[in-house]
């Protein structure tokens, strides 16, 4: 269904209501069709994700999200002018939700080879080092009816179920 405007997740299903009434997605099956629910709390979506010594967090509007990893700070731009709606952590990935679909982040499989004086050096040190703060992960995108404002990590087998606006519900996992 199209239109959805919030959402709320208990780990096997999504709830999202929309101007047409709520809707049911058993994550990885088909959606119900428009249900009834007692009165639900609804949160607002994470703006700020943690895994292994690095912070995703939006900021401000939401056209950027602030990185900090062990080597310093630095920021990701949402695609096309948009904005970033939700960040989560799952099996060692950092998803962001936008406007035109989802950001997948891995981070290093190993840390960054720093300099042995790395925590002595100057900041202009550390610049002419060539070490970045991005340095070693690796994005991918998967381009989506946005915009991409719930994100819901996997229990099993990684990934994460989503909820867009314009598209609906659906799932995301990395094969390899």
């Amino acid at each position: 269904p199209a239109g959805l405007q919030r959402a709320v997740s208990d780990g096997r299903n999504l709830l999202a209501d929309s101007d047409r009434g709520m809707w049911m997605y058993r994550i990885g099956q088909e959606t119900s069709a428009q249900v009834s629910t007692d009165v639900i709390e609804f949160t607002d979506p994470s703006r700020e994700a943690v895994m292994l010594d690095w912070t995703f967090r939006i900021v401000g509007d939401g056209r950027e999200i602030e990185v900090e990893t062990p080597v310093g700070v630095d920021r990701l731009v949402a695609p096309r002018d948009g904005r970033f709606h939700c960040v989560v952590a799952a099996d060692g990935v950092i998803w962001l939700g936008h406007d035109r679909g989802i950001i997948m982040v891995r981070l290093p499989a190993e840390g960054l080879s720093l300099p042995p004086e790395w925590d002595t050096m100057s900041p202009e040190d550390r610049l002419e080092a060539g070490v970045g703060p991005l340095d070693g992960m690796t994005k991918l995108s998967v381009r989506l009816d946005g915009p991409v404002f719930f994100l819901e990590p996997l229990l099993l087998g990684g990934g994460i179920a989503y909820v867009s606006g314009g598209g609906g519900f659906g799932v995301v996992s990395e094969e390899f």
